[in-house]
């Protein structure tokens, strides 16, 4: 059993949105090895929901969000939190203003980015995402530096999807909105199109999708952060 004087494994910076936050924090322990309470990790969550808009920040060309992160990311820090992870795709467009700290950031993206390119090199990745990832190249430039095709979608079907990730963050109707989420992936599907939900608030959704290829970044993020923070997943008992 770990010392309960040693820092915390983890810091999730939360509240972009609540529920996508409470959606990270329940996979991570669905998703670790363990045999009694002591077995998961020490995790603090900040659930700061004051965090300005990303997308609509981006947009107006304002960095006010990173203000917000920054500020979280001292408190970590203060605490004696060894990583951090930010479970919010868009955010991640802040991530090279970060405060210069001694507590590691696992990216989202990055993660994401990786698994693809180890497993899917062939296929062209259609990424789900706010008006916001999508206007910075957050996934998609990452993508081409990688040599991954992307399949890009009409402004229609985006506008659609940025309806899905609004309304689910307003706690309306889920089964209407993976009913447009559905048929965004209905026009674009194909044999050889891989669908990456590149925002929290589309996770929530991912069991729905299981007839469709799809890879959720939230899931590749909380299995690289158990291993990462030095834990077991379930598969590696």
């Amino acid at each position: 059993m770990k010392d309960y004087k040693s820092n915390y494994d983890l810091g999730i910076i939360g509240g972009m949105g609540s529920e996508a936050t409470v959606e990270f924090f329940r996979r991570i322990v669905d998703e670790t090895y363990h045999e009694a309470d002591q077995d998961f990790m020490r995790i603090c969550v900040l659930n700061d929901s004051i965090i300005p808009d990303r997308t609509k920040s981006i947009l107006e060309g304002s960095n006010l969000p990173l203000d917000y992160i920054n500020s979280d990311i001292e408190r970590l820090e203060s605490l004696g939190v060894n990583y951090f992870v930010i479970p919010c795709n868009t955010a991640h467009y802040y991530k090279k203003g970060f405060k210069k700290t001694k507590v590691k950031f696992i990216s989202m993206v990055d993660e994401a980015v990786s698994f693809i390119n180890d497993n899917y090199h062939d296929k062209q990745i259609c990424v789900l995402s706010t008006n916001g990832t999508i206007a910075t190249g957050v996934y998609h430039n990452l993508l081409e530096e990688n040599n991954l095709k992307i399949k890009r979608i009409e402004k229609e079907l985006q506008d659609k999807v940025m309806e899905v990730i609004t309304l689910t963050k307003q706690g309306r109707d889920k089964e209407a909105n993976l009913k447009k989420l559905v048929e965004v992936i209905e026009k674009v599907n194909d044999k050889d199109v891989l669908f990456l939900l590149a925002c929290t608030e589309l996770s929530l959704y991912k069991e729905r999708l299981n007839k469709y290829l799809v890879v959720d970044a939230m899931d590749i993020a909380v299995k690289k952060t158990i291993t990462k923070c030095g834990y077991k997943l379930k598969e590696e008992k």
